[in-house]
């Protein structure tokens, strides 16, 4: 989680910094990077979601 934040306020300073019409594309790329940062944290989502409401039951745990 820390890299995509770093990620962000890396392109959110050069956004600042910009004022010669290339400020779209860094628009761009952090908005690229948010939907990728949203897409693999949704991944957690469903299963807690399942789990909560018993749709989904753990039937060991092993240590790894």
């Amino acid at each position: 989680a820390y890299l995509f934040l770093i990620l962000h306020t890396i392109a959110f300073s050069i956004y600042m910094g910009e004022d010669d019409g290339t400020e779209a594309a860094i628009l761009v790329l952090n908005g690229l990077l948010a939907y990728l940062f949203i897409w693999i944290e949704s991944g957690v989502i469903p299963l807690t979601y399942a789990y909560q409401k018993k749709y989904l039951e753990f039937k060991e745990v092993k240590k790894v």
